[in-house]
């Protein structure tokens, strides 16, 4: 979700204006499900890996679609793509037969998309485009919930 926003993937001219109304009506901020998404993995992903026991006061009211991919069913649908996936009483759950044609297509391309993107990372050759603000708003974002001072301050022993 993080990288498909700074990345910023369109096919018409309707999908683009969009893009940049959404931008230019978030200001400075992050939309809410990338921002749910960055402290999910803040919090949910690593601070539990820190942290020895922990609690939240009060749940978070993270963005359902960040939660969802969170809980990781489209990397489950991936391993299904490539793996035959047995399910808890030993009989086959699941073989990459159930893999659309489309699906794998959709995959392929937003991996380019994501090698593209790591590409024009470690590059300074103009062919290379990525919405730079919006790598900004990440990077700044990142540095402030990982910064020592702020550490997982919304957690209760």
């Amino acid at each position: 979700m993080i990288m498909e926003y700074m990345i910023m993937h369109w096919e018409t001219t309707e999908e683009l204006e969009a893009l940049i109304k959404r931008d230019l009506d978030f200001g400075n901020n992050l939309p809410n499900d990338v921002g749910s998404a960055l402290e999910i993995l803040r919090y949910e992903k690593i601070g539990r890996w820190t942290a020895n026991n922990w609690e939240w006061a009060e749940d978070p009211a993270y963005d359902r679609e960040a939660l969802k991919l969170a809980e990781g069913g489209r990397d489950r649908r991936k391993q299904d793509a490539l793996y035959v996936r047995i399910g808890s009483d030993g009989q086959v759950a699941s073989t990459p037969a159930v893999i659309s044609e489309f699906e794998v297509t959709t995959e392929l391309e937003r991996t380019s998309r994501y090698i593209q993107f790591a590409e024009a990372l470690m590059t300074t050759e103009e062919r290379y485009v990525f919405d730079k603000d919006r790598f900004s708003k990440i990077m700044a974002a990142l540095r402030l919930l990982f910064s020592s001072e702020v550490g997982p301050a919304p957690l209760v022993p």
